[in-house]
């Protein structure tokens, strides 16, 4: 989930070609109406986005959707950044921070998907 497009098809790239079957979304609503209709082994979201942030996202998954929302991970390039990151890393969240390498964003992924 990411408002960037040209992030959302980087990323759409990489897990495609590591095997995964991946579905993007432009926004926060939109992704919370797509996960109600699929079953997701992952989610990335970007936190700053119009709408609904990745946070809210995460928060409105971890109300409806509990085991949903431990399979959740978000990026941020924001100056706010170590806050969240820290907040998010004590509930026990991977928070990335942008730009992060590609070893960095497989491994985080790659945990959330072995650890659920």
């Amino acid at each position: 989930v990411d408002d960037e497009p040209n992030i959302l098809n980087l990323l759409r790239i990489i897990l495609e070609s590591d095997g995964s079957a991946v579905d993007i979304c432009s926004n926060g609503e939109e992704a919370l109406k797509q996960i109600a209709r699929t079953r997701y082994d992952l989610i990335v979201s970007d936190f700053k986005m119009p709408g609904l942030n990745g946070l809210q996202v995460y928060e409105r998954l971890e109300t409806s959707d509990p085991a949903t929302a431990k399979r959740f991970m978000l990026m941020s390039g924001d100056i706010i950044d170590y806050r969240l990151k820290q907040k998010f890393e004590w509930i026990g969240k991977k928070c990335l921070k942008k730009p992060f390498t590609l070893q960095e964003f497989r491994a985080a992924t790659a945990d959330i998907i072995a650890s659920h």
